[in-house]
């Protein structure tokens, strides 16, 4: 079947944001195994693609596809309705599905202006039910699904998640402009799968909490097909818990080091400082890793305790001592305005950062995600100022009584201003 992935774009203001911008790997693992099926895909990232929707419509129209699929993410839902509308329009034949994390924990959000919903790993849900569909079959035994049925939501419960991770083929890079993405950088995914229990936190909603990861080798091996296929110099670890096996980190270290690879390495989304140690920070180092941003999220001990974060700061100095010993570039997470929060917890941070003395300071503005233990927070302690998902992340969606919303965003914009510059 002919099959169009598409990745939705995030703001306007693509061009400006393309710097710090990581390609769709969920949507080429999904186009590799499809295509390892002898299907016919194309990707369109119109993040990078500078695709706008009347294009994205006069291509629809010429290449007819069978099927077209959509990734979706919170922020990105208002785009992607009014996308599966537009589809509905211009090619009234094809079947739309939708996947992604917003479609994962509020697939209700999407039955009606869809055909399938694709709840959690997507990979063999996707190639089960491109099959089914092209041997005009029931899909209702197709674990991982939601989708309407003479007029009545259909759930066919969740898949299992994926065990072997290494029988999955590497994303197909191929299919995306992969020039767009940071020069020289290539950003790759060896594991999922989270079991701790922050409150903010929404990834164990479509990952679980059970950690798997891919074996050494099978992990080298894409960094060295990245390495002689895109000439890429830089690896982006984008795991949420690369360190959490201690022995596997070692083993893929030395087999960077074993195969000669001259690559330097960072890890991008968050490292739990308890998760690391100067034996194993030094053992990265030789191996090429040469940044690693930690979650550190706040500098108040109330904040952190709120947060379920379950690290202490004393931990937080050592680790960020350590790294900048060893010569690896530090970067801190913080998360501003979250629950537990007041102006004092927040002089808290501000002095912690100052004592820190990192390398990379990236705050974030607390967001609420649907189904997350913040989220029911909010319901509780305080109300919600919008409904409108394109606003997360940007702007502070909820306030508490004593501590409203235009004063969260007042001094999030002062300590990013202060902080941010070096990002």
């Amino acid at each position: 079947m002919k099959i169009l992935l598409l990745y939705p774009p995030y703001t306007s203001h693509i061009e400006e944001e393309k710097k710090g911008y990581f390609p769709p790997l969920g949507l080429a693992y999904i186009a590799a195994i499809l295509r390892s099926h002898n299907h016919s895909v194309r990707i369109i990232d119109m993040n990078v693609e500078t695709k706008n929707l009347e294009e994205l419509e006069k291509i629809c129209e010429k290449e007819q596809p069978d099927i077209v699929g959509i990734s979706s993410t919170t922020i990105t839902y208002n785009t992607c309705i009014n996308i599966l509308k537009r589809i509905k329009n211009v090619i009234p034949s094809a079947i739309r599905i939708v996947g992604g994390p917003h479609a994962s924990i509020l697939p209700q959000e999407f039955v009606d202006y869809s055909d399938f919903v694709v709840v959690g790993e997507g990979e063999y849900t996707m190639l089960e039910l491109v099959k089914t569909l092209e041997n005009g079959e029931n899909p209702s035994n197709i674990e991982g699904l939601v989708f309407k049925k003479d007029g009545k939501t259909v759930e066919t419960g969740p898949r299992p998640l994926i065990t072997g991770l290494d029988n999955l083929p590497f994303p197909a890079r191929d299919l995306l402009p992969m020039e767009a993405y940071n020069d020289n950088k290539g950003a790759i995914l060896t594991s999922r799968g989270c079991p701790f229990n922050c409150i903010f936190c929404n990834s164990h909603l479509i990952f679980g909490k059970k950690f798997r990861a891919r074996s050494p080798k099978n992990v080298v091996d894409e960094i060295e097909h990245l390495v002689k296929k895109y000439n890429v110099q830089v690896i982006r670890i984008l795991d949420d818990m690369f360190t959490l096996n201690r022995k596997r980190v070692i083993e893929i270290c030395d087999e960077i080091l074993n195969r000669g690879l001259n690559i330097g390495w960072e890890l991008t989304n968050g490292t739990r400082v308890d998760k690391v140690d100067k034996e194993l920070l030094e053992k990265m180092h030789e191996a090429g890793c040469y940044r690693i941003y930690y979650g550190i999220e706040s500098g108040s001990k109330k904040v952190l305790k709120m947060l379920r974060k379950d690290i202490k700061l004393d931990q937080v100095r050592r680790v960020v001592k350590w790294t900048k010993e060893i010569g690896i570039e530090v970067g801190g997470f913080f998360m501003i305005g979250g629950p537990g929060e007041t102006i004092e917890t927040l002089k808290e941070t501000e002095k912690f950062i100052e004592e820190l003395n990192l390398d990379y300071v990236h705050l974030s503005i607390a967001t609420p995600y649907p189904r997350t233990d913040f989220w029911n927070w909010v319901l509780k302690n305080g109300r919600f100022v919008t409904n409108d998902y394109s606003k997360f992340e940007k702007e502070f969606v909820f306030e508490t009584p004593d501590f409203p919303w235009e004063q969260r965003m007042k001094i999030f914009e002062y300590l990013h201003e202060k902080y941010c510059f070096n990002e």
